[in-house]
């Protein structure tokens, strides 16, 4: 298989969402696959001759050449005696309980079910180069200052981050921004679905990468994801942990389902370094919520400081890692019924408790216009390691914040009653 090419044109004022793919066949000609992202395609021939004519006939309609982002297949191999190196789930249940295996079945369920919701393209047909793209994208999304004056320049923005990896839109107006709106939170509103979005995305990428690798250094077919994932995981079933977590819980201990013992080597080792360096050892178990669908990425990934961050938690102490002492202040964040800020609806929701340092902490009792520019830098100068957001005047509940990712690491992942 010859060059290839591969142009997307994506318009909310005429609800163009349009993908135009060029093969060259090695044979003379080329086929061109077109039509509607997440629709039906077409295909055609035509000689290779009129390869130049029909690249600049759709690229001067508008049509965006991203040929260097994606993968493109590589079917000249003839060698068909070796195996195909794929790393499925079922090849790592061997080694492990069944409640592991049934929990992971669930995270990747929800991960690839999130995916196939909102994408035309399977992960592993996603490069990380376009993953940093598109987080690179949004994070300058992020930071535009939006005005009535440049909704057009934002939207475009928007169009940008959408091509990059090609999603599923009935109506491209509806994920862009109206001047009508309240443009503020219609902005945060988007950024937060779009980052959760594309999050699990990034999860099932570098899932894919660690299988390969893992693959490739031990020369097998069979993959134990977990492991290739830099993750330890068993349920937990010693009764004073369980009892322990119960009493986090509070008055909700009565929806704990189980939880599981979670390390992330990577993590684990970050935080452990941190804090044999740090001044004030001082440590705390603290809650996290997130949608079912993010756990697997969070997992793997770690928790981590970006732009969106504080967008999604509403910034009111800067770009951090926000967590809570009350279960029910992080459940608002999860898949769980009737959640307060995710709105979810499932029957089963997902938390994590983790540990955090906390150090020396700045203690904020009531809010003003300096804590939206918290940061690492800020606190630090001061001596201070975090950041205790006092509930009771501005806040419902107690909020913990911290400046640098190193700074915590999950301990537990805690499936509940919803």
């Amino acid at each position: 298989m010859g060059k290839a090419v591969k142009l997307i044109l994506i318009s909310g004022e005429v609800n163009s969402n349009k993908f135009y793919n060029m093969t060259d066949n090695d044979n003379g000609t080329f086929t061109v696959e077109y039509g509607r992202v997440g629709a039906s395609m077409q295909t055609q021939s035509y000689p290779i001759s009129q390869w130049d004519k029909k690249y600049k006939e759709k690229t001067n309609k508008g049509y965006k050449d991203n040929t260097d982002l994606f993968i493109v297949e590589d079917t000249s191999s003839t060698n068909t005696n070796e195996p195909k190196k794929t790393g499925v789930v079922k090849e790592f249940l061997k080694s492990r309980t069944q409640s592991v295996m049934e929990m992971v079945k669930k995270l990747q369920g929800w991960a690839k079910g999130s995916i196939q919701e909102n994408y035309t393209v399977s992960s592993e047909q996603v490069t990380q180069k376009q993953v940093e793209r598109a987080q690179a994208l949004l994070d300058n999304i992020v930071t535009f200052d939006l005005v009535q004056s440049n909704v057009k320049e934002f939207n475009n923005m928007l169009l940008e981050f959408f091509g990059v990896v090609p999603r599923k839109m009935k109506q491209v107006k509806d994920h862009l921004i109206s001047e009508s709106e309240d443009l503020t939170k219609r902005k945060n509103q988007i950024i937060s679905e779009e980052q959760a979005t594309l999050d699990v995305m990034a999860g099932q990428v570098k899932l894919n990468a660690d299988i390969t690798e893992e693959q490739e250094e031990t020369h097998t077919v069979e993959t134990d994801i977990i492991h290739a994932s830099g993750l330890e995981m068993e349920e937990v079933t010693d009764t004073d942990t369980i009892n322990k977590i119960k009493g986090m819980m509070a008055d909700n201990k009565h929806k704990f389902k189980k939880a599981f013992a979670v390390v992330n080597t990577k993590t684990q080792k970050m935080y452990d370094n941190h804090v044999a360096n740090a001044k004030n050892k001082k440590e705390e178990l603290f809650w996290h919520g997130s949608r079912n669908e993010n756990w697997w990425s969070i997992m793997t990934s770690g928790l981590m400081i970006r732009p969106s961050n504080a967008v999604y938690s509403g910034s009111m102490f800067g770009d951090g890692i926000y967590f809570a002492d009350r279960f029910q202040k992080s459940y608002g964040y999860t898949s769980g019924r009737n959640s307060y800020w995710a709105k979810g609806n499932s029957n089963e929701a997902i938390l994590a408790l983790y540990t955090v340092h906390i150090g020396e902490q700045k203690h904020i009792y009531k809010h003003d216009s300096s804590c939206y520019k918290l940061n690492y830098n800020t606190i630090s100068k001061d001596g201070y390691d975090s950041v205790f957001a006092h509930g009771g005047i501005d806040l419902r509940n107690n909020e913990y914040m911290i400046y640098q990712a190193q700074q915590c690491t999950i301990k537990y992942l805690v499936i509940v009653e919803a």
